[in-house]
């Protein structure tokens, strides 16, 4: 489903893990399968434990959380919110 989608998306799981990257992730400078099974964590700029504790907070929940997640990309830049 999500390979349909045209905004970038990454499927994560609540321990952190990226389940699915669609296509359109690669126009943010990432490779889509060089991330499935992979951390998220150093795929972000901010601390581990803060990308762990906001996707602990989304799997409990049943609604869309308000959070942000800054990726960097395979060069090592950060991307723009």
């Amino acid at each position: 489903v999500i390979d349909r989608l045209p905004e970038p998306t990454l499927l994560v799981s609540g321990a952190g893990s990226v389940l699915g990257a669609n296509p359109a992730i690669s126009r943010l400078g990432l490779d889509p399968p060089a991330l499935i099974d992979q951390p998220l964590a150093p795929h972000t700029e901010g601390p581990p434990a803060d990308l762990a504790d906001y996707l602990r907070r989304c799997a409990r929940s049943s609604r869309p959380l308000p959070g942000a997640i800054r990726l960097r990309r395979d060069d090592g830049s950060v991307l723009p919110c």
